[in-house]
């Protein structure tokens, strides 16, 4: 899948929704939490996690993509991919919103 097969506008910036609560533990890992739903938790790590971290500091999803490029030698198309199929399952499941 190319950034042109994406299905998540690269060029927009995710907000983090109002009633999300995260906490990064040591291990790096990031756990996440619905307030109007504490019985769920997420738990994601990795690129997952660095590109979390980027949301909360509301870097654009085509800067968190230059950025992870640089940073990770993988193909930019899988990344991209990968990157694509989190923002989307973030949306899905409220925990960001597009502006």
């Amino acid at each position: 899948m190319t950034k042109a097969e994406t299905t998540t506008d690269f060029e927009a910036t995710l907000k983090v929704a109002e009633d999300i609560i995260s906490r990064k533990n040591q291990d790096g890992s990031v756990v996440l939490m619905k307030m109007n739903d504490s019985e769920l938790f997420y738990k994601i790590d990795g690129i997952a996690a660095e590109v979390w971290h980027q949301i909360e500091a509301s870097v654009s999803l085509k800067d968190i993509m230059s950025e992870l490029t640089s940073k990770h030698q993988c193909p930019e198309n899988e990344l991209a991919a990968d990157v694509d199929k989190f923002a989307q399952e973030l949306l899905r499941l409220d925990m960001v919103s597009l502006p």
